[in-house]
């Protein structure tokens, strides 16, 4: 573990923590549009905050509002705040758990209860009054953790998720041996509300609703055995930086909401895992996988140290108490935020995954004594040796094995997966928009481990996640993060082909063979048989745009995107493409792009650019930006158009295809950048 500790805070008792707690239980939430509920249970930051500082005066911060302030207490207890003030325990247990350890009991909530915003001398005076009271690292919990995916959307569905489920690895129906496998949980911490029937809920953003499905058909393929139950953890409840809803969930979330909703997704399985061992009710499911396919920039606060800062230190003790009760946390690595100086290395809490996880020894101290009973079934290990990570970051690769275009400068970690326009979901319902960034890497890992973990649920989570490594296809690719090592694919048949390769195992089917999937040369699969007919039909009478000569620098170069933190809204609930295909014929032919924008997405689009990169004819990478392309203005109202006459003679190879806008808020006036990798036809 690392050295940010430096007392185990012993002597916490849990009176205050229960007291709340059963206050907690009779708390109703309120949706959107209505006032935030009681501020015990959930917190978050908002708009333009308020940071205390010397004399009295403050600084606005993206995301932050001054209404919800972390802290950390020394005393045992969270000490009262100023009048117009409530605060309390910041973690809630589920009803009938035990008591949370000191090192979680200890952190405190404090949420402003007076109309409007506080001021300045509000906010010093809290921070005053705490300081006095002994509360450590208070820091404002701002919107700052949101979804790490962009859009792509209106292709043939079906033909990308069974593309998608293929280069997976996927074996169709999981069969077994002598005796069935274990059934492992699934833990998705993002969009969808809380649901722990496996049902995977729809919420205002789809992202957790199409992550949750990518999860449950690659561990629950139709016809056979389901190896892990998927179940959803609210952990983006904010609309914005004042409102949240969550029954139907939000748009981004704030470090604390995430902090709760691992410690919330540890409780909920531990109580089960009682009920199960100790009464014979339930499903049992002996090991747990954490998916965090969210996250916030670095720069934001990703101090683990709870003196300095409260509100990122909860997310990094939530995963030391999701590490103590042997969970596997797999994090997706993030997304390049664009830009002049785009930020580098991985988002928080990926950036993690080059900490060790504490040892056994430690867990107990921080844990308290017997804190395993009732609840490890006798599967709770640390083995001897190496630690292993905290977490497991994933990145993201296209279908040649080459990284995503928006891979974050050096935020390529050893352990990556498909994350190139994924789409999954009931098939009862309409299908969400396909999607591309590093949190369907994520998802895909999960599902990868928890169905290699139902077969041998004696590993240890590291272990078990060394093995999904070792197992993962070649890609001839340096990792950035934890190298030197080379970057690997992971495939569900190699990690269950490795799995039982330990030996002798009556769960595992026999006869388990792999079919080497070599990568593509491009970034996408072909066009199903007829796509490009129907692309043509379904344009027949788009108006026809004609494109400029090569030049120019698209806006995604120039300004950061809007898609991630630090803004109030960093995640669009819906991206602009709904069908962008880029079709080439020869190489010294024109070729020609089809634009149909989402209509759900709300702000103007400007200056549209197209990014092509690949090889030159002398097989030297090579890059060319043709732009501004189609009308000057445009947004989800906009009809389809097609885009002629692209001169792209200058690479002989074309190796991945990003269009890029200017995005404008048409209420606020803020202005950012928006890019996807788009789909290429030859």
């Amino acid at each position: 573990m690392s050295s940010r500790r430096t007392l185990l805070r012993p002597g916490r008792g849990p009176g205050v923590l229960s007291a709340l707690a059963s206050f907690a239980t009779g708390l109703v939430f309120l949706t959107s549009c209505s006032p935030e509920p009681p501020p015990l249970l959930y917190e978050y930051e908002g708009p333009p905050g308020l940071l205390p500082m010397a004399g009295g005066t403050s600084t606005p911060t993206a995301g932050c509002s001054g209404l919800r302030w972390v802290g950390l207490s020394t005393t045992g207890a969270c000490p009262l705040p100023p009048p117009d003030w409530v605060g309390g325990p910041a973690f809630g247990v589920p009803a009938g758990s035990p008591p949370l350890p000191p090192y979680l009991a200890d952190y405190c909530l404090y949420a402003w209860t007076a109309p409007g915003l506080p001021a300045a001398a509000d906010v010093n005076n809290l921070a005053a009054q705490l300081a006095g009271a002994g509360v450590l690292g208070l820091s404002e919990d701002c919107v700052v953790v949101g979804p790490l995916a962009d859009g792509w959307s209106e292709a043939s569905r079906d033909w990308l998720h069974a593309e998608y489920l293929s280069r997976m690895g996927s074996l169709g129906p999981l069969t077994f041996g002598l005796k069935q496998p274990a059934q492992v949980r699934i833990a998705l911490l993002d969009s969808s509300p809380d649901d722990a029937t496996g049902n995977i809920p729809l919420g205002t953003l789809d992202h957790g609703y199409l992550l949750g499905w990518i999860a449950k058909d690659l561990a629950c393929p139709a016809g056979g055995h389901c190896a892990a139950r998927v179940t959803t953890e609210l952990a983006l409840p904010r609309i914005d930086a004042e409102k949240a809803d969550f029954t139907n969930g939000g748009l981004v979330g704030t470090r604390l909401d995430l902090a709760r909703a691992i410690v919330m997704a540890v409780e909920r399985w531990k109580k089960d895992r009682a009920d199960h061992l100790l009464l014979g009710a339930g499903v049992d499911h002996p090991r747990l996988v954490l998916n965090l396919s969210v996250g916030w920039e670095p720069a934001l606060g990703c101090d683990k140290n709870p003196a300095s800062n409260a509100a990122s230190a909860s997310v990094y003790d939530a995963l030391v108490h999701a590490h103590c009760h042997g969970a596997a946390v797999v994090a997706a690595a993030g997304n390049d935020r664009g830009g002049p100086s785009p930020p580098h290395g991985l988002v928080c809490p990926a950036a993690w995954t080059v900490d060790g996880a504490p040892a056994s020894g430690t867990c107990a101290s921080l844990e308290g004594a017997g804190y395993t009973n009732a609840f490890s079934g006798g599967l709770l290990l640390f083995p001897p040796g190496r630690e292993p990570p905290l977490l497991h970051a994933v990145g993201g690769l296209d279908y040649a094995n080459r990284p995503i275009a928006r891979t974050r400068p050096e935020g390529m970690p050893p352990l990556a997966a498909l994350a190139l326009q994924g789409v999954a979901g009931d098939p009862s319902r309409p299908s969400p928009t396909p999607r591309t960034g590093t949190s369907l890497g994520a998802a895909a890992v999960s599902a990868i481990a928890a169905t290699a973990w139902a077969y041998r649920p004696s590993l240890s989570a590291g272990e078990l996640l060394e093995l999904v490594y070792a197992s993962g296809e070649r890609t001839n690719l340096l990792a950035d993060v934890r190298s030197p090592a080379e970057v690997k694919r992971a495939s569900l048949c190699a990690a269950l082909a490795a799995v039982c390769s330990l030996g002798n195992d009556s769960a595992c089917p026999p006869g388990l063979v792999c079919a080497p999937l070599a990568p593509q040369g491009d970034q996408n699969p072909p066009l199903f048989p007829g796509g490009l007919a129907l692309l043509d039909a379904a344009f027949e009478d788009a108006p026809v745009l004609v494109a400029p000569p090569p030049g120019g620098t698209a806006p995604g170069e120039l300004v950061p995107s809007l898609a991630i933190p630090p803004w109030v809204r960093p995640q669009p609930d819906s991206p602009p493409c709904g069908s962008c295909v880029i079709h080439f014929g020869s190489v010294h032919d024109p070729a020609w792009l089809t634009v149909a924008l989402d209509s759900r997405y709300g702000r103007e689009l400007t200056d549209m650019s197209l990014i092509l990169s690949g090889v030159n004819p002398a097989g030297t990478p090579a890059r060319i930006t043709i732009g501004p392309l189609g009308p000057g203005q445009m947004n989800g109202m906009t009809g389809p158009f097609r885009v002629t006459g692209i001169n792209r003679s200058s690479l002989a190879r074309v190796s991945s295809a990003v269009l890029s806008w200017q995005s404008t808020d048409p209420l606020t006036g803020e202005v950012g950048s928006v890019s996807e990798q788009i789909l290429i036809s030859e």
